[in-house]
């Protein structure tokens, strides 16, 4: 988990952590499955489509989705813990993306970049860039994901274990 190579503060030092069995979706929640659990729509890109990922959402409107889908199925749901984030984003790589460490193919696999990219300044419907090998789609852009633990300033003390931080 983490990554030295990073210019961001918050993703050092890289350290090794272990995680149990979990799954996740292939794709990011869409406005879609949002809107058909949680009866409204709070995005701002609604005319993107119900393919497209549900965003401004905060942590708290996250944690009741999970909640109101465990209590729907009867199967338990949760958000990710940052070390299961982090290992299914880079599939398994010890690289800054699942794809290796090439800025150049980032465009292959993501939506990125609000005002330099390609998002062109908005959302786009989930999984039309390439999967990751676990087959996971959008890992690496689009929209921002939430996970079950808080925001740290580095990952110096990061539990090994992957639980919750």
């Amino acid at each position: 988990m983490g990554d030295d190579n990073s210019s961001e503060e918050d993703e050092k030092p890289a350290h090794r952590v272990s995680v149990s069995g979990f799954l996740l979706s292939m794709f990011e929640i869409t406005q879609g499955q949002w809107r058909a659990l949680m009866g409204s729509n709070p995005s701002y890109f609604k005319d993107c489509g119900d393919t497209c990922p549900v965003e401004r959402v905060s942590w708290h409107d996250a944690q009741a989705f999970v909640k109101k889908l465990s209590d729907k199925t009867g199967q338990r749901y949760r958000l990710p813990t940052g070390a299961e984030w982090d290992y299914v984003a880079r599939a398994g790589s010890q690289t800054s993306w699942h794809f290796g460490g090439d800025v150049a193919q980032l465009g292959r696999y993501a939506w990125y970049g609000y005002d330099k990219g390609n998002a062109n300044k908005k959302t786009h419907p989930a999984g039309k860039k390439l999967p990751n090998q676990f087959g996971l789609f959008d890992m690496h852009g689009n929209v921002w994901e939430w996970v079950e633990g808080c925001w740290h300033e580095n990952c110096q003390k990061a539990p090994m274990n992957g639980s919750v931080w």
